[in-house]
């Protein structure tokens, strides 16, 4: 039984790029539709994955028996600890939704599934280029991008700044006035944005 669910010391990471591949695609069709169903295929997939790796989930055999053995180059062998981690997480985020979708809260279900990829999208990105990312999820409904963001962080001029400003204040349809604009800039995700900065350079 212990063998029987047990996840391998070594993985091939062409295998489990293929299945993030799968489960990114996933988890964008359960946004787009709001599905409950597809959250649920998600969450029995990541617990099939961390109990016994590629053994029960038939997204991970159709990565590790169809596709990758048709990839070109040799295999790119890994930690398996890290990977089976990695679908903790993913199973942490999906049960979290499903939860959500249960109790009648969809929008909160969907936040809660953007906000797992923008995690997993910042982790590989950082690994990729070597420097500290930030990924800031602006689902608030009015909320651009700049109100969370500092004139340092976008590189804006005085004349810029004054721009982002005025244009916050200038449509109605947006919930952020020019004053809560300039309030928000030295409390909130602008600190962050900035010591982005300060450690890259």
């Amino acid at each position: 039984m212990q063998s029987f669910l047990s996840f391998p010391d070594v993985v091939d990471e062409r295998a489990a790029r293929t299945v993030a591949t799968g489960v990114v695609a996933m988890t964008i069709l359960a946004i787009v539709t709001r599905s409950p169903i597809v959250v649920v295929v998600l969450v029995l997939g990541f617990l099939a994955r961390v109990l016994s790796g590629p053994r029960f989930s038939p997204l991970a055999l159709l990565a590790t028996r169809v596709v990758v053995p048709r990839l070109p180059g040799r295999p790119r062998l890994v930690a398996g600890t890290p990977k089976r981690f990695a679908q903790g997480m993913g199973l942490a985020f999906t049960t979290v939704s499903l939860g959500l979708h249960l109790t009648g809260h969809p929008g909160a279900a969907i936040v809660v599934l953007a906000g797992g990829l923008g995690y997993y999208f910042a982790r590989d990105l950082r690994k990729s280029v070597g420097v500290p990312i930030g990924i800031l999820n602006t689902t608030w409904g009015g909320s651009r991008i700049e109100t969370w963001m500092s004139r340092r962080a976008m590189g804006l001029s005085d004349s810029g700044w004054s721009a982002v400003v005025a244009a916050e204040a200038m449509n109605p349809r947006r919930a952020m006035s020019s004053k809560r604009l300039e309030s928000r800039r030295a409390f909130t995700m602008a600190s962050v944005a900035d010591e982005l900065l300060r450690t890259a350079t």
